[in-house]
């Protein structure tokens, strides 16, 4: 079985310094692909006449972003699409795009005709080139095994014909990252892991699991969907305070010298801008630990249902 192509971490926002050069360093003789480490996540922002979803794309892309992450789920593939497609200022090489799929039927064949139409709304269908994302998950856990194994060769199967330039997971456990040995035909260790981790909601035996296999953590929800923000008197508070940063932004920052993706999302333009000035500043030892501090054990912090089970 061959290794994945690991995905590198870089951006076209300024590299930061603080990343674990370790965590990511490069092996001679395996192909690397690089993904950006500041992503606009999409969710929730539904396809509108106003063209919310597709003004928010665009502010992304004129902050600096080159990476924008939703899913069949969201609903707002050919909005993500056309944005990509049609922007004068960057080519399709330039612009990392990720979605994701949770529907199994339990049967391959079925289970790769949908997630190829998954791919086709958010890259196109270009007769000129084959038509491709940057990075395809499966959404969450199917709920079989049976399931899980056909919905991930289906995935493999994309990859292979390059549909798929990489593939990988989200809100998976280690035990099924382990169970996949024992049916990935091509493709193992997944590429991504895309979680939800914040500082309050860590999860580091599975952080420190992915890490220890070349799977890069994207951080979904890295701002807890701002649950946590009113309590004036925390470590982050102090933290944003000193540094002359919002919440947001520090905790972005820690999210990034922690070695994950960071993934916040927003649809508003300012916002949107706002998530992307978290390069001019580093946070300490100190500051590290503090907002470490913060995690609640266990679920506690969790804001999504599913990471309560």
């Amino acid at each position: 079985m061959s290794k994945h192509p690991a995905l590198g971490i870089t951006s076209s926002l300024p590299l930061i310094t603080a990343t674990n050069p370790d965590k990511h360093s490069e092996e001679p003789g395996r192909e690397y692909r690089r993904i950006p480490i500041l992503g606009l996540g999409v969710y929730r922002i539904k396809p509108s006449p106003d063209g919310v979803c597709q003004a928010a794309c665009r502010a992304a892309l004129e902050a600096g972003y080159r990476h924008i992450d939703t899913a069949r789920l969201y609903r707002n593939e050919p909005q993500v699409c056309r944005i990509s497609t049609t922007d004068r200022t960057l080519s399709r090489k330039d612009i990392f795009l990720t979605t994701k799929i949770r529907e199994s039927t339990g049967d391959e064949e079925r289970d790769y005709k949908t997630a190829l139409k998954c791919v086709e709304r958010l890259a196109g269908t270009a007769e000129s080139c084959v038509p491709y994302v940057d990075l395809l998950l499966i959404h969450q856990p199917p709920s079989t095994l049976q399931a899980r194994k056909a919905l991930w060769h289906a995935l493999e199967r994309l990859q292979r014909e390059g549909r798929a330039r990489s593939i990988g997971v989200s809100n998976y456990r280690i035990e099924h990252i382990e169970e996949m040995k024992t049916y990935a035909r091509n493709t193992w260790p997944p590429c991504v892991n895309q979680i939800e981790v914040h500082p309050w909601f860590q999860q580091a035996e599975l952080t420190e699991y992915c890490a220890s296999h070349g799977i890069v953590v994207e951080a979904f929800a890295p701002l807890a969907q701002g649950k946590y923000f009113v309590d004036n008197k925390s470590a982050l508070v102090r933290i944003a305070r000193k540094h002359g940063k919002t919440r947001a932004q520090v905790l972005i920052r820690w999210s990034l010298q922690k070695g994950f993706v960071a993934l916040p999302k927003s649809s508003r333009p300012e916002r949107i801008r706002e998530n992307a000035d978290v390069f001019d500043f580093e946070l300490d030892g100190a500051e590290m630990s503090a907002l470490g501090g913060l995690d609640h054990g266990g679920t506690a912090g969790a804001t999504y249902k599913w990471n309560k089970a």
